[in-house]
């Protein structure tokens, strides 16, 4: 019963949270920039956790697929990281016809080793920093 009134606070919590005109005020730090891949990095991260629930032993003494807990922890922090931004830039480039900015990708990465901690990270180092985003303009054809 707790974990169903869990998900249905945080699904109407999401739903509320898909309006456009919430997240261009920048009401909010965590969802500052393009919804798409606030999105994808979310559902890269939840995979993540499944992930590591799956490969993670049960009990403190015993080993499942040869992994410990810390190794399990290791490996799909490293597998969030690869697949975060490739899944966002898939998604980017079908939607928005566009490349990954340097601040999307490390906000990704960084997301998948503190979550949403990684995100107010590099968006500080980056307003701090506007000289680090590179622009990218592609041609039309």
């Amino acid at each position: 019963m707790k974990k169903s009134i869990c998900l249905m606070a945080a699904l109407i919590a999401l739903c509320g949270l898909q309006s456009r005109s919430a997240m261009a005020d920048g009401w909010w730090p965590l969802f500052r920039g393009d919804p798409a891949v606030t999105v994808s990095g979310a559902v890269v991260g939840g995979a993540s956790v499944g992930g590591y629930y799956a490969i993670a032993p049960r009990h403190h003494h015993h080993q499942r697929f040869g992994f410990t807990r810390t190794g399990a922890a290791g490996m799909v922090t490293v597998g969030c990281m690869a697949l975060s931004p490739m899944v966002a830039a898939a998604v980017v480039d079908m939607t928005e016809h566009r490349e990954l900015t340097s601040r999307e990708v490390l906000t990704l990465m960084g997301d998948c080793i503190i979550p949403f901690a990684g995100t107010l990270f590099w968006n500080a180092a980056f307003d701090a920093h506007p000289e680090w985003e590179h622009k990218v303009v592609r041609a039309k054809h």
